[in-house]
């Protein structure tokens, strides 16, 4: 993978429609996952929910998140980046609903934060293990401790991060799903990547995936083609 000049973009994207949400009165009631008004028909909510937040602390905690774990992924490819995303966001609230109907409200950019993670680090996991080795056990290590998180929260239903008196509770269930779905996204990428790069090689050409002899990328610089 290589650095884009639009890494500035998604973070942007993602950051400032929470931010607006969190000023205007109001909105985050109009806006949240709420189970009654989505039985009503307000299916917008299943996208917007991922906008709204309980508190100051809980919108800074995930945009300082997002927006560093967005500009990462920038990296992956804008499509990958986006299908990712809108898969999460659909994924997390149908989640939601289907496994904890007791559950009437939810609001947070944590279950699109875990999909970016996981899109992440199994991405330089994947890409990184012969021409940047540390990099890539470093991204193992972080995907061990996340789910190391998700195994104690999901057991336990206690939150790693959130404290007592924060005035809400994780929903490690979105955590869960939006992971997958970094999962799955980082997988598609590298399987249409390699056999991109192998039907060029088989041809004898250079194109789509394939970097040319004289124009190698000097080694550990990312070059992913989505």
């Amino acid at each position: 993978m290589k650095a884009h000049g639009s890494t500035w973009i998604a973070p942007v994207l993602l950051t400032l429609p929470a931010l607006a949400v969190q000023l205007a009165p109001g909105a985050a009631e109009r806006l949240q996952y709420d189970r009654e008004r989505l039985a009503a028909g307000e299916l917008w909510r299943i996208l917007t929910c991922h906008f709204t937040h309980w508190s100051a602390d809980h919108l800074l905690w995930d945009l300082a998140a997002t927006a560093m774990l967005a500009a990462g992924c920038a990296r992956c490819g804008a499509r990958r980046l986006a299908t990712t995303l809108l898969a999460a966001a659909v994924a997390v609230p149908a989640a939601v609903w289907a496994a904890e109907p007791a559950l009437t409200r939810y609001r947070g950019l944590s279950g699109l934060a875990s999909a970016l993670f996981a899109l992440l680090a199994v991405s330089v996991l994947r890409t990184e293990r012969a021409a940047r080795p540390r990099l890539a056990f470093a991204a193992g290590l972080a995907l061990a401790g996340f789910a190391a998180k998700l195994a104690w929260e999901l057991a336990t239903a206690v939150p790693v991060f959130v404290g007592p008196g924060a005035g809400f509770v994780a929903v490690p269930l979105a955590h869960l799903v939006g992971a997958a779905c970094g999962v799955i996204g980082a997988y598609c990428a590298s399987s249409r990547t390699a056999k991109a790069s192998g039907s060029a090689r088989s041809s004898g050409t250079g194109t789509s995936g394939v970097i040319p002899t004289t124009s190698r990328a000097p080694a550990g610089s990312w070059r992913v083609r989505v």
